[in-house]
């Protein structure tokens, strides 16, 4: 969600001060260098001009470093945009944070030691394995993929044996082969490998598509053996992009799971809306699809019925909202 920030003090013959914002910080948004403050607008309705303006920004908690903006003038009867919206999120502070908080952006507009205008909002200051749902900027999402774990290193080693142990090459090159089947063997392997982990399932959050949610990191999955379906789709995507394959993510109400690309190709945008677009992929095979916590079921599920349960979403046109291609 976006937060627009509005003077609500002052009257129609004031300075107001206008910010549209991120209602949802983390560190994963630092890390990205992704702005958090969309439009800062000045709106002077009156017949004075104002000269040697200073805007400055803080947030409660210290969440971002304190920033000021130096107004040469505001002219009357004038709205006043600024191109400079950049603040600077605090790593360190951000890195910290294990549960979620509520926060402030707090804004003040002054002329020579005289408060013009102030403003502020709340904002949700999220855990660092915190993703903030698909509401805002879904694409930010990739950040949670981590194809450099060493989990996801023992996943690919046992699949490499998995190929090994049925007369094929004991190695995962990505599209090197410039063969679908092959790709889809080597992503059935990865697929028996993750099985073998002896993972269960656990409930996500009602609405955590919209809402967001925390989410194992691989190396906690390994830990706990716990995955819910935003989990294990985040695994297998970064177990498929450290095998050299390009992902993506797509999500239904209440639901996500996992897709591949069998051929080194890519939508061209990182979120897609268009379920046809999807399916018309699907049925070129050139994109597979399977339901990841089928991982988790006891005795184990085969990665065709994976591909069918996935394959049956994909009609349902009032329940799927979109796709992330990593």
């Amino acid at each position: 969600m976006i937060s627009e920030i509005v003077d609500n003090e002052a009257d129609k013959r004031s300075i107001t001060i206008s910010i549209i914002a991120a209602s949802k910080v983390n560190l994963a948004l630092q890390q990205n260098s992704v702005p958090v403050l969309r439009d800062i607008v000045l709106n002077n309705p009156t017949d004075v001009s104002y000269q040697d303006l200073e805007l400055t920004v803080t947030t409660s908690p210290g969440f971002a470093k304190p920033k000021a903006w130096h107004i040469t003038r505001l002219a009357p009867d004038t709205e006043f945009s600024l191109h400079d919206r950049m603040i600077e999120l605090n790593p360190g502070f951000l890195e910290e944070v294990n549960e979620a908080v509520r926060g402030t952006y707090n804004f003040s507009l002054n002329s020579r030691d005289k408060v013009l205008a102030t403003a502020s909002c709340d904002v949700q200051v999220l855990s660092r394995n915190e993703w903030g749902g698909i509401q805002e900027l879904p694409e930010i999402l990739a950040a949670y993929v981590q194809p450099n774990s060493p989990f996801i290193q023992e996943i690919l080693r046992t699949a490499a044996k998995v190929l090994q142990g049925i007369g094929h090459a004991p190695k995962l090159d990505g599209y090197q082969s410039r063969n679908r089947k092959k790709v889809g063997e080597m992503v059935n392997a990865i697929w028996s490998a993750v099985v073998r982990q002896d993972l269960a399932y656990a409930e996500p959050p009602a609405s955590f598509e919209n809402t967001g949610q925390k989410i194992r990191l691989p190396e906690e999955v390994k830990r706990y053996r716990l995955v819910t379906c935003m989990d294990s789709t985040l695994l297998f995507a970064g177990a498929l992009e450290q095998a050299g394959f390009n992902s993506l993510v797509i999500f239904t109400k209440g639901h996500s799971f996992v897709g591949v690309w069998l051929e080194d190709l890519e939508f061209g945008t990182s979120v897609v809306e268009d379920l046809q677009a999807l399916r018309k992929r699907v049925d070129l095979k050139e994109i597979l699809v399977f339901e990841t916590t089928y991982v988790a079921h006891r005795p184990a599920i085969s990665f065709n019925q994976a591909r069918e349960e996935a394959n049956g979403k994909l009609f349902d046109e009032d329940s799927f909202l979109l796709l992330v291609d990593i």
